[in-house]
């Protein structure tokens, strides 16, 4: 099972309001964008991160599980990580406002992924944004799909 599939049945299962953005940091170099409307996609959209890959290290915890750790001072690629909020706060403003003339707004963030940086970008989307912010934690992903954890995604 894949982790868009995750978002998908926890949208369908949970989420059944008008409006629901949910951002998913997939990995060190890439971010996934989808706005659920009434468990219908409504826009979806992949932006890269433009980090210098020779600057994580990677290890391999177990069959299924890798570990990247970023070897440099982390505060240029935090600069990238918001201006990827920056972003993010573009794309609900045109789904808003050049989709949907105002009359549909995005209502709730999701901040899931497997990036080693996410409480940090949950943290920095939740400064950001005036709307409900939530952080699909392991624990979480655990309680509701038993035998799936963030980190044993194949991306």
């Amino acid at each position: 099972m894949d982790y868009c599939k995750i978002i998908w049945q926890r949208s369908v299962e949970k989420i059944n309001r008008p409006i629901s953005l949910h951002q998913t940091m997939r990995s060190i170099n890439g971010v996934s964008i989808c706005i659920y409307s009434l468990r219908q996609v409504e826009f979806l959209r992949y932006q890269t991160i433009e980090t210098d890959l020779t600057k994580w290290e990677v290890t391999i915890q177990s069959d299924q599980e890798l570990a990247y750790a970023y070897t440099e001072d982390e505060t240029d690629y935090k600069q990238l990580i918001e201006s990827q909020v920056v972003e993010i706060d573009r794309m609900i403003n045109f789904f808003k406002f050049s989709l949907h003339k105002g009359e549909r707004a995005v209502d709730e963030v999701m901040v899931l992924g497997d990036n080693p940086l996410i409480e940090e970008i949950y943290q920095t989307v939740q400064q950001n944004f005036s709307m409900t912010v939530s952080h699909l934690t392991d624990e979480v992903v655990q309680k509701n799909f038993h035998n799936l954890k963030q980190s044993m995604r194949p991306y």
